[in-house]
């Protein structure tokens, strides 16, 4: 199974472990290595008689075993592409959707800024669904745990938010959580599928209750007109 930092950006797929060899700087014409001309191989020249090259956790280039694209690591972080992430679920409002997109911008730069910032994308998505939900008497000011419980979701998808939650809250104060160590990337990923998760959820609900609404209004408009 590839480690996440292995998953690639183009298409989500494995990337090749062993990298592309990148020349530091090759050698000068007198310098370059010579074979013993008694040796069999003597005919071939070896890459490495020509120049240096970068050891694999210094800088590498890895290649797609499914759709051949290629990335550019420095030690073993990724640098380029910049992935764009996971996209939200169509529908949600534009302020959920700018913190959410923004979180997957930082996904591979700062797994840390993006637990932190898909827990306000949570929040205001919290915000706006739940009166949307047929939530009585719902408080906006109360907090993100009282909000998780409130949704209209199953308790699994609710435990899940409610590991979102405690990750993002420990993601903005420096010591509650290792971000630093390599299950950093697949705990972003983790609440990123999450939190989309309960943006397919509920948008499925609101647009399932507007369409009830509707039919019920159209069907009390031709009662009251016959």
């Amino acid at each position: 199974m590839f480690r996440p930092e292995y998953i690639c950006p183009h298409c989500g797929a494995g990337l090749n472990k062993e990298p592309l060899k990148l020349v530091k700087r090759d050698w000068p014409e007198p310098w370059r290595r010579t074979r013993n001309p008694y040796d069999d191989q003597a005919n071939f020249v070896h890459i490495e008689d020509v120049a240096e090259f970068y050891g694999p956790d210094e800088i590498a280039v890895r290649v797609c075993s499914a759709c051949g694209g290629m990335s550019l690591f420095i030690g073993n972080k990724i640098v380029w592409p910049v992935s764009s992430g996971i996209k939200p679920c169509e529908g949600i409002p534009e302020a959920t959707k700018r913190f959410f997109e923004e979180a997957q911008s930082v996904l591979r730069l700062s797994p840390r800024s993006c637990c932190a910032l898909l827990r306000v994308s949570l929040e205001t998505f919290a915000n706006w669904a739940i009166p949307r939900m047929g939530v009585k008497d719902f408080d906006s000011e109360s907090s993100l745990n009282n909000k998780i419980d409130a949704l209209q979701v199953s308790p699994l998808l609710k435990e899940r938010l409610h590991n979102c939650r405690a990750v993002g809250n420990d993601s903005a104060h420096p010591g509650f959580l290792d971000l630093e160590g390599k299950d950093t990337l697949e705990t972003a990923l983790q609440m990123t599928e999450a939190i989309n998760d309960l943006f397919a959820v509920c948008m499925a609900y609101i647009r399932t209750a507007a369409r009830a609404k509707d039919i019920k209004d159209a069907r009390n408009t031709r009662k009251n007109k016959s």
